[in-house]
């Protein structure tokens, strides 16, 4: 049996669960995929980033809440002038 500092080198990490807001972020990150399939997944992954950034901006002190991302990420990637440049 192996103990102290070999014991815990050798363990394995404990499996960390996503919280409420990153299940959350993915479910919205895949409904904009299945939405926007025509759309290169790295500009939908751009738009989520930048609609996350301007909501930050808008609420400072504050995690936005994914559905105000979701509606950011939507408006972007519906101007065909933001997705075209990418």
């Amino acid at each position: 049996m192996v103990t102290g500092v070999a014991a815990a080198a050798t363990r394995r990490p404990r499996k960390r669960h996503p919280s409420w807001f990153e299940s959350r972020m993915l479910a919205l990150a895949d409904r904009l995929f299945t939405e926007y399939d025509s759309v290169p997944v790295m500009t939908v992954i751009r738009a989520i980033v930048a609609a996350h950034a301007r909501a930050e901006v808008a609420m400072p002190g504050e995690r936005p809440a994914p559905e105000t991302i979701y509606a950011l990420a939507r408006e972007q990637l519906a101007d065909p002038d933001w997705t075209g440049r990418r």
